[in-house]
């Protein structure tokens, strides 16, 4: 048997067994003594070597950086959004308060494609004397605002300035704000609405019609807004880029509301979306198809709005203080210089020229084809100066009268 083999007598080597490796004895109620074998220890005192500190080193950063954004990304897909503004998170004012202000107001919402030159327009526009940007101006609003990786217009020159869809609970975003956290780390979230997709989603389209268009949420939007505002300004600025598909909304939500707009080549577009981490696997096709459902909307609604302005980037990186200089005229504000702000009009290069080396495979080649079948009379429907066939067109369209303006 095992236990006659093992000889337990207290001086039997066999009944030696370890628990602390070897340091101490001690002997039971039996009167056995159990010795610990011993084992040979490592030398604790060598260093590690190159190798191992640099592993150390990148598992250490690797922690560092992308645990957080994890957490978030998998926070967002359960729970939605840090970026949503809270019920509480309002401006204080009495209804009369309230309605005063947006009856004396002009409300001026710029909305356009994303990456389609909206925050370039909005960082010039907010610059005025009398326009007020969205500025958080203590410190709670801006930590609650700013996600790391982000390019959602979060600016930190004069305050911090954000896009109005995210500081508001009245009207959904369609899956806009599953994504905003994890841009340009390659961490997307696979939805069927989403960056470079919403505008195909049934019901994104908002209008007058709307079952959100009631007089509690016209107050509860301006409130939300108004907290970040600054109301003794008589122009309110707002920016978010699906706003060119809420027009209407909009219009039967804020009184006086002007809603400009600014397009960009949907090649250009679509290829700056694929540089977005949440956009990287987007087809290239069903971005472009998403650009002119965008673009459809706008079109039709801006014969529904009693002020819209229709601006191409293109045109407008050529000439941008013509165009800041008609859309004051056309706003009711006085005249501005415009500075401190790089515009390049060189930015739709890079894009063309990747898109032309995309062709230049049998693949992208074919998909091109594909993409002129389908989009290019639609293009040419729409009147905007742009072609799939030819990437250096724009015709002259607007170019006398840089911009499509009603309501003047």
């Amino acid at each position: 048997m095992i236990l006659s083999q093992l000889a337990l007598t207290s001086n039997s080597p066999q009944a030696r067994m370890s628990r602390t490796g070897g340091l101490m004895e001690g002997q039971n109620q039996g009167g056995y003594t159990w010795k610990f074998p011993q084992f040979k220890r490592r030398d604790v005192t060598r260093m590690p070597c190159a190798s191992e500190k640099i592993l150390v080193t990148l598992m250490l950063a690797f922690m560092m950086l992308f645990a957080p954004l994890i957490c978030l990304h998998l926070t967002q897909r359960k729970h939605g959004s840090f970026f949503l503004v809270s019920e509480q998170r309002q401006a204080s004012m009495s209804v009369s308060e309230a309605k005063a202000h947006m009856s004396l107001h002009k409300f001026l919402h710029i909305g356009g494609p994303h990456r389609g030159g909206t925050t370039l327009l909005w960082k010039l526009l907010a610059t005025h004397p009398n326009v007020s940007g969205f500025v958080a101006s203590n410190l709670h609003d801006r930590m609650t605002q700013l996600l790391p990786g982000g390019d959602f217009s979060v600016h930190a020159d004069d305050g911090m300035r954000m896009e109005g869809l995210y500081l508001q609970s009245v009207y959904p975003l369609f899956g806009l704000n599953a994504q905003t956290g994890v841009q340009g780390v390659g961490l997307a979230v696979q939805r069927e609405d989403g960056l470079g997709k919403y505008a195909l989603v049934p019901g994104a389209h908002l209008t007058e019609t709307s079952a959100l268009v009631t007089s509690a949420n016209k107050l509860k939007l301006f409130r939300q807004w108004a907290k970040f505002w600054d109301l003794s300004k008589p122009v309110l600025l707002e920016k978010s880029p699906p706003n060119m598909m809420w027009m209407r909304f909009l219009q039967a939500m804020l009184p006086n509301t002007h809603h400009l707009v600014i397009s960009r080549h949907p090649i250009a577009t679509s290829l700056a979306h694929q540089r977005w981490g949440a956009c990287a696997s987007i087809p290239l096709p069903i971005l472009v198809r998403n650009w002119i459902s965008q673009h459809k909307y706008m079109l039709d609604d801006s014969k529904r709005v009693s002020k819209f302005m229709f601006v191409r980037f293109e045109d407008f990186v050529m000439h941008p203080q013509r165009f800041l200089d008609q859309i004051c005229q056309w706003m009711g504000l006085p005249q501005h210089t415009f500075k401190g702000i790089t515009v390049s009009n060189s930015t739709n290069g890079k894009y063309m020229t990747e898109y032309r080396h995309i062709r230049e495979t049998p693949r992208g080649q074919s998909q091109h084809e594909e993409m002129v079948n389908e989009f290019e009379h639609q293009l040419q429907a729409m009147a905007l100066g742009y072609s799939m066939n030819d990437l250096d067109y724009l015709t002259t369209t607007n170019i006398d009268r840089p911009a499509f303006i009603k309501g003047l």
